[in-house]
């Protein structure tokens, strides 16, 4: 599954200070949704590790220079970026494909001149390429690259395509079979429970839920649903400037919650089934999410205090006076 971005270095530099003006936004644009959708670093070549501010974005302006010209918030992203990069380019625990990528070369399929080592690693590691958008041949989807590996029968060369973005276009592009991935590798609800923490990281699922979603047996479209539901609920927390309450989740996500009637409430029976476990105390979960098919519901509970929105039950609809 692709996790990190991976730099093309061979993208830099830029002609010239205008260009770098217009289109080093862009790149950064690209890092900031990327790391915002799930991606957990950028990867760079083992020399930019030894002067992010010194990296020349054109032969008159390094990122320094650069960054000194712009806003505050530039300046607070750039560095926010960095705290996100990891050198060396290849995955450090998938071992057989290190060796086989230490064993090769890489560069462009029409330039056998611009070697491409980053874009090698995009392959074997099977990893998304971000370039800046300094040349039109780095404006595509696809990249195609020729590798020559060394084998212990010979060298193996091979023409092949890397996935790449240097627009936001692109980026939307990959996203979507990227998501689409996800999900399946997530189909199953005892996945989804593992890996809870990893793709909803500012949700806190209650104990009840584990039997919930381990034992799901949905539609597809439920199962988008639950996914879609969760992710704009996690993303109302990634937020952070934002006051925790009801009226603004339901602003800001989109999504129908309502509160329980006063006869639920007051019914002992009814209230005891919305009461699900905080910290081992059990708590009336009054607001849930009615953005389901098949009379299917979410329970939630939304917590000021340690700042986090609590899951507490996700299935049919729950008795009513009405719909027992």
């Amino acid at each position: 599954m692709k996790e990190h971005l991976i730099f093309n270095d061979q993208s830099l530099p830029f002609a010239d200070n205008n260009s770098t003006d217009n289109k080093f936004p862009i790149f950064l644009e690209i890092i900031e949704v990327a790391l915002k959708n799930g991606f957990k670093t950028i990867r760079f070549s083992d020399h930019i590790d030894k002067g992010w501010f010194q990296i020349q974005l054109n032969d008159e302006t390094t990122l320094g220079k650069w960054l000194a010209k712009q806003s505050n918030d530039y300046r607070i992203k750039v560095k926010s970026f960095i705290q996100k990069t990891v050198s060396p380019l290849f995955i450090e625990d998938l071992t057989a494909l290190t060796d086989r990528y230490d064993l090769s070369e890489f560069c462009l399929s029409d330039d056998s001149g611009c070697k491409t080592q980053a874009l090698g690693a995009c392959y074997f590691f099977n990893q998304l390429a971000v370039s800046c958008l300094s040349d039109d041949k780095w404006n595509t989807e696809k990249l195609s690259i020729s590798i020559k590996e060394l084998t212990a029968s010979g060298e193996n060369i091979l023409i092949t395509n890397v996935s790449n973005c240097a627009t936001i276009n692109h980026w939307k592009t990959h996203f979507i079979k990227i998501d689409a991935e996800r999900k399946t590798n997530l189909k199953k609800g005892k996945n989804l429970w593992l890996n809870k923490e990893k793709q909803f990281p500012h949700l806190t699922f209650c104990s009840e839920t584990k039997k919930q979603l381990t034992q799901l047996s949905i539609s597809d479209t439920l199962y988008n649903q639950l996914w879609e539901n969760l992710t704009k609920l996690n993303h109302y927390i990634e937020l952070k400037k934002v006051n925790y309450t009801l009226e603004e989740l339901k602003a800001v996500t989109g999504l129908e919650i309502t509160d329980e009637s006063d006869s639920v409430k007051q019914n002992k029976s009814f209230r005891r089934k919305r009461e699900f476990k905080i910290n081992e105390k059990r708590v009336f979960f009054g607001h849930h999410i009615k953005n389901f098919s098949s009379a299917f519901r979410m329970h939630i509970y939304i917590d000021k205090e340690i700042q986090t929105i609590h899951i507490g039950y996700f299935g049919k609809h729950l008795p009513t006076k009405k719909n027992k």
